[in-house]
């Protein structure tokens, strides 16, 4: 696989459900998340070794840590 791959946690306050959108916070594991989770940026969601959902950017939200 020739995409880049950065480990992240997703937050939606509930379980996600197949074929629903949802609005999450991600937050990343490694700072280089920040340089690429810009505001449009399309992503893929990928789980046990396969894709399991998609999605864009809507806002970015700087931490406050």
């Amino acid at each position: 696989m020739d995409d880049l791959q950065i480990g992240m946690l997703i937050d939606t306050g509930r379980d996600l459900e197949p074929g629903s959108q949802t609005i999450a916070k991600l937050s990343f594991w490694a700072p280089e998340g920040q340089v690429f989770a810009v505001q449009g940026a399309d992503f893929r969601i990928w789980y046990a070794g396969r894709i399991v959902g998609e999605g864009r950017v809507l806002e970015v939200i700087p931490d406050l840590v």
